[in-house]
């Protein structure tokens, strides 16, 4: 999602590469009106607030995987040996 000017946001899978505007079939909307980009923007500003740095190490992912009780989908990951 970009939120261009406060009064326009695009929303999609494109990356600002060229290979996404390119080669790639991505998909993006530019949306307009006035109260859906308001909200899109607080439920970006809501997302930012909640989050928190995740440790995407080995060890990082397997502690996560513990703090939420899901220790055996370790074997899901693919990690360094």
């Amino acid at each position: 999602m970009l939120l261009a000017d406060g009064k326009r946001e695009i929303i999609g899978s494109i990356n600002l590469a060229p290979g996404s505007f390119d080669d790639r079939r991505e998909l993006a909307i530019e949306v307009d009106d006035d109260t859906l980009v308001q909200e899109l923007h607080d439920v970006a500003h809501q997302d930012w607030e909640h989050s928190h740095k995740l440790d995407l190490s080995d060890e990082g992912l397997l502690a996560d995987l513990e703090k939420r009780g899901k220790a055996g989908d370790a074997g899901k990951l693919v990690l360094d040996e």
